[in-house]
């Protein structure tokens, strides 16, 4: 059976097991694309997640962009853990803002 069959047979089984990470759920990120090798999450940038100079904390997007990584590193029922990443922060939100991060 490849990756694809296996996405394809344990599709919820796997959806719900990373829909329901514990982390991201506390931040508010919710999971909006979800498929073979791709995903895609949300999050809606509120005031508690401001730094100093009222723009969202990097670590508030890092959380969003790794959550998207996840998933799509996870989709096929495998565990697969990030080695290294790197981030760059091409523009500031503030609350009220939505973060879409997408990871294939």
């Amino acid at each position: 059976m490849d990756e694809y069959q296996i996405f394809e047979k344990h599709y919820e089984q796997i959806r719900e097991q990373v829909k329901n990470d514990p982390y991201a759920q506390s931040l508010g990120i919710r999971l909006t694309k979800f498929e073979a090798g791709t995903a895609e999450a949300a999050l809606e940038v509120q005031s508690h997640m401001v730094n100093a100079y009222g723009t969202v904390h990097g670590a508030v997007i890092y959380a969003v962009a790794d959550h998207a990584f996840s998933v799509a590193c996870n989709a096929y029922g495998k565990t697969s853990l990030g080695l290294s990443t790197t981030i760059q922060f091409i523009e500031s939100a503030k609350p009220g803002d939505k973060i879409l991060a997408r990871a294939t």
